[in-house]
C-alpha cells in the first residue's frame, strides 16, 4: 500500500513525499514503510524519504508537530499509515489551517467515516474487512475439513480517490508527449496512469520508467493471447 500511495502521488506531480507511521514492528506497519521507501527509490526520490514515527499514546501532539515541521520545510505530500493517525492529522491540518492539497496533499491507509466530511475529501487505500472476514472463515473451514495448513491468501487493496491528492495544477505526464496511436491524434486521446485502474484485469503494472513517465503504466504479457480488460 505504501507503493500504491507513492505512485499515485508521483503521477500527480508530487515529489517531496513523506510518511507518518507508528513506532511498531508489526508486519503491517513495517510493510507499508518498506513499500513507501522502495517506491520513492524507484522514482528516483530517495533523497526525500522521511518517515515520522509516533508513539501510540502521544500521536496527537506528534502529528501536529510533524505536519507543522513538514509545511515549514516545503513538503508537498504525506502518506499516513493508519486511520487513527489520519484522524490526528486531519485535526492538525484544520488547526494549522493548511490548504489541502495546495500546501500538502494527503493519502492514507484504511477507511473512516470522517473522510467524506473533511473538506476536501480524503484519498485512502482500502482493504475490505468484509473480504478479509469471509476468506478467513473459508480458510479456517478448509483447515478443519481438509487439514489444509500454511496457506496464504493475498487481498488486493483498492484506492478510493478523494480531492486531498488531486494532481498539481498544470500537471502533464511526459508520456503524453509521444506520438499518437495510428488513427488517433493526441488531442483525441486520453492518458490514464497505471495507478488509476482499480482492476488491472490481465495487465501488469510496470514501474520501471516511473521517473520518466511520472507514473506506472500497464503492460500485457499475453504473447499474442488476449488478456482480460483493465
Amino acid at each position: 500500500v505504501g507503493r500504491m500511495a507513492v505512485e499515485h502521488l508521483v503521477s500527480g506531480g508530487y515529489r517531496k513525499i513523506e510518511m507518518i507511521s507508528y513506532f511498531q514492528d508489526t508486519t503491517t506497519i513495517v510493510g507499508r514503510e518498506i513499500g513507501y521507501t522502495k517506491a520513492m527509490e524507484n522514482a528516483g526520490l530517495q533523497g526525500y524519504v522521511r518517515v515520522h514515527r509516533a508513539e501510540y499514546g502521544n500521536a496527537g501532539d506528534f502529528c501536529f508537530r510533524a505536519i507543522e515541521d513538514a509545511i515549514a520545510r516545503g513538503t508537498e505530500a504525506m502518506f499516513i499509515a493508519t486511520n487513527t493517525l489520519t484522524r490526528h492529522c486531519i485535526k492538525a491540518l484544520t488547526e494549522l489551517r493548511v490548504s489541502v492539497p495546495d500546501q500538502l496533499a494527503v493519502v492514507c491507509f484504511d477507511e473512516s467515516d470522517i473522510y467524506q466530511f473533511f473538506n476536501p475529501t480524503i484519498t485512502y487505500i482500502r482493504q475490505s474487512c468484509e473480504d478479509m472476514g469471509r476468506k478467513s472463515v473459508l480458510l479456517l473451514k478448509d483447515m478443519l475439513e481438509r487439514g489444509e495448513a500454511n496457506k496464504t491468501i493475498v487481498l488486493e487493496p483498492e484506492m478510493i480517490y478523494g480531492d486531498s491528492s488531486r494532481p498539481k495544477a498544470g500537471r502533464v505526464s511526459q508520456c503524453s508527449q509521444g506520438p499518437g496511436v495510428s488513427g488517433i491524434s493526441q488531442e483525441d486521446s486520453v492518458l490514464l496512469s497505471g495507478v488509476m485502474f482499480g482492476n488491472t484485469g490481465g495487465w501488469t503494472k510496470e514501474t520501471q520508467f516511473i521517473s520518466e513517465c511520472g507514473s506506472s503504466y500497464l503492460v500485457a504479457h499475453g504473447l499474442s493471447v488476449p488478456v482480460e480488460d483493465a
